[in-house]
């Protein structure tokens, strides 16, 4: 999945940081970027991005068990201009 982000936001970077407990980790993250290739069916439109989320995941025997992400896709929609401005 990340060679998807890769690819239409080539100077993609993510920052964040992280809480664990036990078994568990969340992550909440931002991602910055230029669309600079297709996305989600939308033309590259040169536009800059920032968007953010947070992703779960539960742990089991050294393998990731369970995960969730959640992401402001409208955000990122608005962003490319595809979406009004609120």
């Amino acid at each position: 999945m990340l060679g998807v982000y890769v690819r239409a936001f080539p100077d993609v970077t993510f920052t964040g940081e992280s809480v664990v407990e036990g078994n568990r980790a969340a992550l909440i993250w931002t991602m910055r970027g230029t669309h600079r290739g297709t996305f989600m069916g939308i033309p590259p439109t040169g536009r800059s991005v920032e968007v953010r989320g947070t992703s779960i995941v539960t742990i089991e025997d050294g393998k990731v068990k369970h995960g969730l992400n959640i992401w402001d896709t409208a955000g990122l929609l608005r962003a490319l201009g595809m979406l009004p401005d609120l």
